[in-house]
């Protein structure tokens, strides 16, 4: 189950991660662009607890190659939807090991799937909580 929304930010950029406004009845690019504090439904994502990065029925979608686009489709539970948030703030494509990335990316282009490396602030995320999705209302009759 998602508990929060939440806003995906590079800890060393001002990006966000962002659909950029695409049509998202279909497959489209992961984007990035400038933290909109809030005010975006584009930088709206959250984690599941599978393990999913997604948005609504979208998971991002990542491969093995590197320098990659992280694609976004309708979510079918395959291990090319899975990732993990280090400690550390990378964010990990779990079949691949490949991290997510913005380094050399410009605003409105697209986070690339890169050997990870811990020194580099491209790879560092955190999760910003919007506001809580759901909330227990079967006391409140």
């Amino acid at each position: 189950m998602v508990t929060n929304l939440k806003q995906v930010r590079n800890v060393d950029s001002s990006f966000c991660l962002d659909t950029l406004g695409k049509d998202e009845k279909g497959i489209i690019d992961l984007g990035v662009f400038f933290c909109q504090g809030g005010s975006s439904a584009n930088q709206v994502f959250s984690w599941s607890n599978i393990y999913e990065l997604r948005r609504e029925d979208l998971c991002c979608s990542g491969s093995s190659t590197v320098g990659a686009r992280v694609r976004m489709h309708h979510c079918s539970g395959s291990k090319s939807e899975k990732w993990s948030h280090t400690k550390g703030g990378q964010i990990v494509h779990t079949e691949s090991g490949l991290c997510l990335d913005v380094s050399g990316v410009n605003n409105g282009e697209f986070p690339l799937l890169n050997k990870c490396d811990s020194n580099k602030q491209g790879q560092k995320w955190e999760f910003r909580t919007y506001t809580s999705m759901y909330s227990d209302n079967s006391n409140s009759r």
